[in-house]
């Protein structure tokens, strides 16, 4: 950890806390009481996690892998736990993070190839989404997004870790950006997503 590393990171922390806050978003939903207020929240989510897990398809294998070098794994010299987290990451949620590239990617170059064509959220289920993308349907679930955001908070809490001893090891603790940077563990989020009052908890988010 250095400076130059620590100061990079600001950004990579911000998308995580936003992804977070607007899984919460979702899981308060109700598909008919709040149509037409949550599908911004889970188009957030499609373009911020390709921003966080640094992967890309490999036409060659015809599958997806780590982009050595993108995103924080331009650091891993420094943080080498960050290549083994991110392989660990992909392989556990391969199908979730396939199936929002492909998403995101339609999103980023025909927006109105994506579609959503039906929607659910209930007792069982707190919500489920199935998009159309050109003859394909796509089925995103709170499942899926929650295993894979706990996962990206485990790993981001390392890093702060490595942030908050560098700065007591370099007396930049008094310095707001160290301070604001580790003030909240991204493993907290992690408690809200264990806690049964998720569903409550994410309703409180919505607009009144």
């Amino acid at each position: 950890m250095n400076v130059e590393i620590a100061s990079a990171l600001y950004r990579y922390f911000e998308a995580l806390y936003e992804l977070n806050q607007n899984i919460m978003v979702l899981c308060g939903i109700d598909v008919l009481d709040n149509r037409g207020e949550y599908e911004k929240n889970i188009e957030n989510v499609i373009h911020l996690v390709p921003k966080l897990v640094p992967y890309k398809y490999d036409k060659r294998k015809k599958s997806y892998k780590l982009e050595n070098g993108d995103g924080l794994l331009e650091f891993e010299s420094s943080m080498p736990f960050l290549r083994t987290d991110y392989e660990h990451i992909l392989q556990c949620h391969y199908a979730c993070l396939s199936d929002i590239k492909t998403i995101r990617n339609k999103l980023e170059h025909r927006m109105h190839g994506v579609n959503i064509n039906s929607s659910g959220s209930g007792s069982f289920c707190l919500f489920e989404m199935t998009y159309q993308v050109d003859e394909k349907n796509i089925r995103i679930t709170a499942g899926e997004l929650i295993g894979l955001v706990r996962e990206l908070n485990v790993l981001f809490a390392k890093i702060q870790e490595q942030v908050a001893a560098f700065a007591y090891q370099n007396d930049k603790f008094p310095y707001p950006y160290y301070r604001k940077i580790t003030r909240f563990s991204f493993e907290n989020f992690n408690q809200i997503y264990e806690c049964n009052l998720l569903r409550i908890f994410g309703k409180a988010l919505l607009p009144f």
